[in-house]
């Protein structure tokens, strides 16, 4: 027995017929989704997901207005660095101190045997 995963696929189409799409000289369009649910509220507003943006720009492709069609910026995250004060007192006493007395020691001994 198999068991396979539905598939949720979209056609894009335009038609030839003497349809009044916005523009003259223009076709009418439609597209088809092969399922309601990418279109639900909880996942529109995820930016995981993208939803927004391909129901954006479908809709934008729909009325003819393809110069609005764009992949829209992620939201930055907001990462915070939670840290002791501990833990901070030895990334600065190995950052600022300790490394560049290292790069410097090394460079001194470079000196001494080329001399």
């Amino acid at each position: 027995m198999s068991i396979r995963k539905k598939a949720k696929r979209a056609v894009v189409a335009g038609c030839g017929w003497n349809y009044n799409a916005g523009k003259p000289g223009s076709s009418g369009r439609f597209v088809v989704f092969g399922s309601s649910q990418w279109a639900v509220n909880n996942f529109l507003g995820s930016r995981q997901i993208a939803n927004r943006d391909l129901a954006l720009n479908t809709f934008n492709w729909l009325t003819s207005d393809e110069d609005l069609i764009s992949i829209r910026p992620k939201e930055p995250e907001d990462r915070r660095l939670n840290i002791s004060g501990n833990r901070m007192n030895l990334v600065f006493w190995w950052s600022v101190v300790l490394l560049p007395l290292a790069v410097v020691g090394g460079g001194l001994m470079v000196w001494w045997r080329r001399r």
